[in-house]
């Protein structure tokens, strides 16, 4: 279930840049969705960059948001140097195959 909670200004939480694709499709949950929380942590930490700066500001709706993660493996791009064994291990804690991501 999506929870949708907009605020004074009409941008949406922020919260929801950080759930797993599987999720976003109503899956059950298990551990593998908070390791894909925790790579889009990393990203951010890492690169010290916002992972989804058009859903942030409000220019791209959480709908279309929610089908780029689920459908295109929309995912927050590297624009900054990093070191390239962090950079895999990122992308392997928020890849749409759950037995990619490491447990």
């Amino acid at each position: 279930m999506i929870i949708q909670n907009n605020n004074y200004n009409g941008t949406v939480d922020f919260f929801h840049q950080y759930i797993a694709p599987e999720i976003i499709n109503g899956n059950r949950y298990n551990s593998k969705a908070d390791v894909y929380s925790f790579g889009i942590i990393m990203y951010e930490i890492i690169t010290d960059s916002i992972p989804y700066p058009l859903f942030q500001s409000g220019k791209m709706p959480l709908f279309q948001f929610n089908n780029k993660v689920v459908n295109e493996g929309y995912r927050p791009e590297f624009t900054v140097p990093v070191q390239e064994s962090l950079k895999k291990l990122i992308e392997k804690c928020w890849s749409k195959d759950l037995n990619q991501r490491p447990t």
